[in-house]
């Protein structure tokens, strides 16, 4: 009798072991298909390249602005909007001067050198956002140097742009991501710094396209250029 009650116990360890081995398994899975759609830019050699020289720039602001820094920016791109030409179509976004001054001028400074032209959107994941400005097309390509976190009051929704990063909150440089939808997951943790405001469906239309296992689109969809335009001040 008593080796009967013992081996039953020793079933229902093992069988408890196995329901918790599974749980963690399934906790697992899930985190890392929550880690995988993050807009990150993880600083890594470059895989390949894609013919595109420009892998450096010069670093415009980089450190805590004082007021009439932080003024100056503002009055410069409150009125301008920033201009992507795709394969699909122009997308147009409002920027956030107020809220990400640095992050504005750097975005700007960078499409005013040339640097995003001829790059592409390198990452796509589906539903979720689309990710571009690596110079070389690698999860870790950039300007050659990084930038201060702005992290902001401004909400992830449908629309929105933000600047990629790796773990360290000051490793954004020029990768930026669009949303496709609200992830509210992401707020306070990435520098929101514009919206679309024209071009969504260009948005939505590079957000469904084939891409193969690491987010990769299979087909490069290229960014001609990137226009600041607006009201000269």
């Amino acid at each position: 009798m008593k080796q009967h009650i013992t081996a039953k116990r020793i079933l229902l360890a093992r069988l408890s072991g196995l329901a918790s081995a599974v749980i963690i398994v399934i906790l697992l899975v899930f985190l890392n298909s929550r880690i995988a759609c993050l807009p990150s830019a993880q600083q890594q050699p470059p895989r390949h390249r894609h013919g595109h020289e420009h892998t450096t720039a010069e670093a415009p602001v980089t450190g805590a602005l004082d007021p009439e820094e932080q003024q100056r920016i503002a009055a410069e791109f409150r009125d301008k909007l920033a201009e992507i030409e795709t394969d699909f179509g122009t997308i147009k976004l409002e920027l956030y001067p107020e809220d990400a001054p640095i992050t504005v001028d750097n975005f700007a400074t960078l499409a005013r050198k040339g640097f995003y032209d001829g790059l592409s959107f390198h990452r796509v994941v589906k539903g979720v956002l689309i990710q571009g400005g690596s110079p070389d097309g690698s999860p870790g390509g950039g300007p050659g140097y990084t930038i201060p976190a702005e992290f902001n009051r401004r909400m992830h929704v449908e629309g929105t742009v933000g600047m990629a990063r790796a773990a360290d909150p000051d490793s954004a440089g020029s990768q930026f991501y669009i949303c496709l939808k609200q992830l509210p997951q992401l707020d306070g943790q990435y520098t929101v710094f514009g919206h679309v405001v024209e071009g969504m469906d260009v948005v939505r239309k590079i957000g469904q396209t084939q891409t193969v296992s690491d987010e990769r689109p299979v087909e490069p969809i290229s960014v001609q250029d990137v226009r600041i335009e607006g009201p000269s001040n």
